[in-house]
C-alpha cells in the first residue's frame, strides 16, 4: 500500500457494456457442476434468446427446492437467493436447469434409497423435482410470471458427446 491505495496491476480487461444498466428480468438456476456451466449459459443466450441473466448456483439445483430430504442449508441459500435477484433486479422469471449423472442427486438418493440415482430413475427424479421446484417457487415467490424448467441429457452421436436441453412441462 502506497499512501492508503491499494497498488495492483490488472491481468485481465474486458469490455464492460453494461454502464447504466443494473436489472434483468430472468435469473437462472443451475447446478455448480463445471461440466455444464457454459453450454447452459450459451443455451440461455443462444437457444432460449436471453442475453442477460443473474445466476443462483447450487447443488443440484432443483433438488434442494423439491425435496426436504435436501440438506435444510441447501434449501434455506437457495429460496434466500432466488429472493434476492427478485428483489435486487426485478426478476419476473426463472429458467431452473438440472443435469443428468449429478453428484448432489447420487448423494441424496444414492445408497440410502437401495439403489444409486442413475439412468432412468435419476431422470424420473429430476423431473419430479422440477415439477415441484417449479410449485415451491410459485407459491414463495408470486411475483414470478414465468418458471421454465429443462433436463440436461449427454447424448453420443456422429462421433461425440452433446448435451441436449429437454423441457419438462
Amino acid at each position: 500500500m502506497t499512501g492508503g491505495t491499494i497498488v495492483m496491476a490488472a491481468i485481465f480487461t474486458a469490455p464492460h457494456g453494461f454502464t447504466g444498466v443494473h436489472g434483468t428480468d430472468t435469473a437462472l438456476i443451475h447446478c455448480i457442476d463445471f461440466r455444464f456451466v457454459a453450454n447452459t449459459h450459451a443455451f440461455l443466450r443462444e437457444g432460449l434468446k436471453i442475453p442477460h441473466f443473474d445466476l443462483v448456483s447450487i447443488a443440484g439445483a432443483s433438488l434442494p427446492l423439491a425435496d426436504e430430504g435436501a440438506p435444510k442449508e441447501w434449501r434455506d441459500a437457495e429460496f434466500d437467493l432466488a429472493g434476492l435477484v427478485i428483489k435486487l433486479h426485478g426478476v419476473s422469471q426463472i429458467v431452473i436447469v438440472d443435469h443428468m449423472d449429478c453428484g448432489a442427486y447420487r448423494a441424496v438418493y444414492g445408497s440410502a434409497q437401495g439403489e444409486p440415482a442413475q439412468g432412468e430413475r435419476e431422470e424420473n427424479l429430476h423431473c419430479r423435482n422440477l415439477r415441484r421446484a417449479r410449485e415451491e417457487l410459485q407459491q414463495r415467490l408470486s411475483t414470478l410470471r414465468l418458471i421454465r424448467t429443462f433436463l440436461i441429457r449427454t447424448v453420443e452421436r456422429d462421433g461425440g458427446s452433446f448435451d441436449e436441453f429437454v423441457e419438462i412441462e
